[in-house]
């Protein structure tokens, strides 16, 4: 298996050296799907030391899922993603310019983010909290969220890129990313709350949830800066 999976990467090398996002090698009016696993890194040295001294344990967090939708207009790109978390995941929009040529070996781009952040906690409720009568038997949550700026460098792979189709298809591209972002104005705040589902029924409104929460002040924030990398395949039309 180890050599079979050796030879098709050797061949997908010499077969599209070359190539390009896009399904006929267009450089850009074109669209990316992409999917991976990435690992968010934050240092919380006084939320760390919060949980040690109240529960007796540190929280890690662990990698997980990203889904990214990228638009490729000449020299720009723009889009939004999504990096799913345990505890802590974020998403936004962004948008930047490619830095390499059209025939480079990794086709890259430099983007900035808007977006927000988040820690989602279970069975950590605050310490001495009474419950709320409403919050009796629900399903509660101890929830952190903050607004973030970032930078982040989205790059494909070419040599790697295959098309499953000859006239019309699709294009993969496997590449990989890494970002940097802040918090630029300390406004994160933890919550601890129960969600429910506005759903009235009506199959033409979509239904919402609300977090019913208490605002807590006297727990450690989050670090203001963290950073994030992962792999990723991208396929596009």
């Amino acid at each position: 298996m180890k050599k079979l999976i050796i030879i098709l990467l050797m061949l997908l090398s010499v077969k599209a050296t070359i190539a390009q996002l896009s399904f006929n090698g267009a450089p850009y009016d074109f669209y990316t799907i992409a999917g991976g696993m990435h690992q968010l890194f934050m240092s919380n040295p006084g939320f760390d030391s919060w949980t040690q001294a109240n529960y007796n344990r540190k929280i890690n967090n662990q990698p997980s899922g990203e889904i990214n939708l990228t638009f490729f207009l000449k020299k720009c790109d723009f889009g939004g993603h999504v990096s799913f978390g345990n505890p802590y995941g974020y998403g936004g929009l962004f948008f930047g310019r490619r830095l390499t040529a059209r025939r480079s070996a990794v086709s890259s781009w430099l983007n900035f983010e808007l977006g927000s952040t988040y820690g989602f906690y279970d069975n950590t409720p605050p310490v001495g909290y009474t419950k709320t009568a409403d919050q009796q038997g629900q399903d509660l949550h101890f929830k952190y969220n903050v607004f973030y700026v970032g930078l982040s460098s989205w790059n494909y792979i070419n040599a790697l890129h295959f098309r499953i189709g000859k006239s019309t298809g699709m294009s993969f591209n496997p590449g990989f990313f890494f970002s940097a972002n802040i918090d630029p104005f300390g406004h994160g705040r933890w919550e601890y709350g129960y969600y429910t589902s506005d759903d009235n029924g009506d199959y033409d409104t979509p239904s919402t949830s609300t977090f019913h929460s208490t605002t807590f002040t006297n727990v450690p924030k989050l670090n203001s800066f963290f950073m994030d990398a992962g792999i990723f395949i991208g396929f596009g039309n």
